[in-house]
């Protein structure tokens, strides 16, 4: 995490030291103490990076992620202490790991339970996309081709992507062949991340959901 300071009192600041509130997917930094130098007055800058960790037990809220994702963050200096909300993307908490096995898609698929239902969603691309162009771009951002399947009118395509605190997101992308339209449906065994997953495609995919963003 990049973090860049300006200082814009009239005295140098120094002391520099940073604390996350507890958080749906445990992100805490690995220290204490903000590698910063003392900051000139009047506005002087400086910035570094924070190595973090996701899933430290003692910093998991136990509560569902919100939409837009948000970390509350105090950082103290010898001044005074600011507290800072700072978004991220979906991506800095999904792993690294490669998609789940055909097979294991397949039987959480058919089994999610039915008292909960898969989020469904339609868009448009802004231009024509093939598979050969979407699957790459989302192996850029941890969501891992699983497998693929075809009818008449549409290339059905089968995406994983898991969390750091261990809940996986399985979705269908279904892309409508000659043309620019989409679905989406997806599911995940943590219910809230959905509405967040289907907004980062969103961006990811620069696609243009039917009734804007999801809430």
């Amino acid at each position: 995490m990049q973090i860049k300071v300006g200082n814009f009192s009239d005295r140098p600041l120094s002391g520099w030291a940073v604390q996350f509130n507890k958080n749906p997917f445990g992100l805490a930094p690995t220290g204490s103490m903000l590698q910063l130098p003392e900051v000139a007055p009047n506005g002087g800058t400086a910035q570094t990076l924070l190595n973090l960790v996701a899933n430290s037990q003692t910093q998991l809220s136990g509560q569902p992620p919100a939409n837009p994702l948000y970390l509350e963050v105090a950082i103290k200096t010898d001044l005074d202490i600011f507290y800072l909300s700072i978004g991220y993307d979906l991506s800095a908490v999904l792993m690294d790991g490669g998609p789940i096995t055909p097979s294991a898609f397949q039987q959480s698929w058919q089994s999610a339970p039915v008292q909960t239902t898969k989020a469904r969603v339609l868009g448009q691309f802004q231009q024509r996309i093939t598979p050969e162009m979407l699957i790459p771009r989302m192996r850029q951002y941890y969501v891992y081709f699983v497998t693929q399947m075809a009818n008449p009118s549409a290339d059905l395509l089968y995406f994983s992507a898991s969390t750091t605190n261990r809940f996986t997101i399985y979705c269908e992308l279904s892309l409508q062949r000659g043309g620019t339209g989409l679905q989406l449906v997806c599911w995940s065994d943590a219910l809230p991340i959905l509405p967040i997953f289907q907004s980062f495609l969103q961006e990811v995919l620069r696609v243009r959901w039917q009734g804007g963003p999801p809430a």
